[in-house]
């Protein structure tokens, strides 16, 4: 190769060099785009969602949400979420906030309803709302089991209401003639004295659940409830009457405050609470029970407090109560429900029930209600400080 050639060829490398890489820096290069962190948290849902703009126009979906709405890509992309379901621009708009919002749709689907739980999420762009993410929930097996469920409670209520009325006749029958039998002159013996006995106190139980299943039927069902003021150591105390019986069987003795504040309540309801509470701190006590009954009031809110010197209950024990009908007791003392119907009265009554326990501490059980005279003398930390102290 000449001198000629060699420096024709050096000089034809060094120009593509230079074009090459004037090409690279003379013009700017546009990088490729990005996947957005919306756009990949859409996609890797299993749930059908779609990415809509503020204008509540669709723009993405994922392949989940072009199955459910069996449409391609093409006839979702761009459209008004107002034109793919049947749902109101309202109701959109609604939910197109800065929070997280949720909307139910009811769809009509070949001679039945299909039940779909839309949730609307935020998306920001530099801290300003760009969009929302929807996410679809069928729901309509969930909605079934839930209108199955409410049927069959409504259905059980009412049953359980006629049944209770139709047992109380024959019972107290039953329990009539067992009397007269024990009273009798004539020539029974001990045992069949015994056995009389028997059936009245069987037949005294069938009663008292009997009773339970009517006061179910009507906390449920009762729609006004007669509200008045209430003179709760009065209340308490004439409780102790009925529970006399099992105050003996216990040798218990029970000490209820002459002043608690008064309460705004439906006293056969509050009768059932305070009967349920200190039947049971008396049945749980130690081996000879001693129980307290006091109160106190903070605002428009009446503390009422139960406390017994028992042997307590571990954190385990106390996450069970109220929320099945349990007993920690080998010993028969009762059906586990006290406690659920105690719940269902004090929430009705617009109040709240609780326990506070410890092992070898005794357990304190206690309930809330409307005050009758509202007062704002003492602040939540002194009512929970004496709560807990027994004088």
């Amino acid at each position: 190769m000449s001198l000629q050639s060699s420096i024709i060829i050096d000089r034809a490398l060094a120009s593509s060099r230079r074009t090459r890489l004037g090409g690279l820096f003379g013009r700017q290069i546009r990088p490729s785009r990005q996947p957005s962190r919306s756009t990949n948290l859409l996609h890797s849902l299993s749930l059908p969602a779609l990415i809509l703009d503020d204008k509540g126009v669709v723009t993405d979906a994922n392949p989940a949400s072009l199955q459910f709405l069996n449409k391609p890509a093409r006839q979702v992309i761009s459209q008004k979420m107002t034109e793919l379901l049947t749902v109101e621009a309202e109701v959109v708009n609604a939910c197109c906030q800065d929070e997280t919002q949720t909307a139910e749709l009811v769809i009509p689907d070949a001679g039945d309803v299909r039940y779909l739980e839309l949730t609307f999420s935020p998306l920001h762009d530099e801290k300003q709302l760009s969009g929302h993410l929807v996410l679809f929930n069928d729901v309509t097996e969930r909605k079934r089991q839930d209108i199955a469920r409410t049927t069959m409670i409504d259905t059980l209520e009412s049953y359980a209401s006629a049944v209770a009325h139709d047992l109380k006749s024959p019972l107290a029958t039953v329990m009539g003639f067992a009397s007269l039998l024990e009273m009798s002159q004539s020539e029974l013996n001990d045992d069949h004295r015994h056995y009389a006995r028997t059936i009245q106190k069987i037949s005294g139980k069938m009663a008292t659940m009997i009773d339970k299943l009517l006061l179910f039927a009507t906390l449920e069902k009762l729609d006004h409830i007669p509200l008045l003021p209430l003179e709760m150591s009065k209340v308490a105390s004439e409780v102790l009457e009925t529970l006399s019986a099992v105050i003996k069987q216990y040798q218990a003795s029970i000490t209820i405050a002459p002043d608690m504040p008064h309460a705004t309540g439906y006293m056969p309801w509050i009768e059932v609470v305070f009967a349920n509470l200190i039947s049971n701190a008396v049945k749980y006590g130690g081996a000879h029970p001693q129980v307290f009954v006091n109160a106190s009031q903070v605002g428009d809110k009446v503390y009422y407090w139960i406390h017994d010197n028992g042997r307590g209950l571990t954190g385990e024990q106390m996450d069970l109560l109220f929320r099945h009908s349990v007993r920690f007791d080998a010993r028969p003392k009762g059906h586990g429900q006290g406690l659920l119907i105690a719940r269902r009265i004090v929430e009705r009554l617009g109040g709240e029930i609780g326990v506070s326990s410890q092992p070898g501490t005794g357990t304190t059980f206690y309930f809330t209600l409307p005050a009758a005279h509202p007062n704002i003398s003492r602040s939540q930390h002194e009512i929970e400080i004496e709560a807990v102290r027994v004088d």
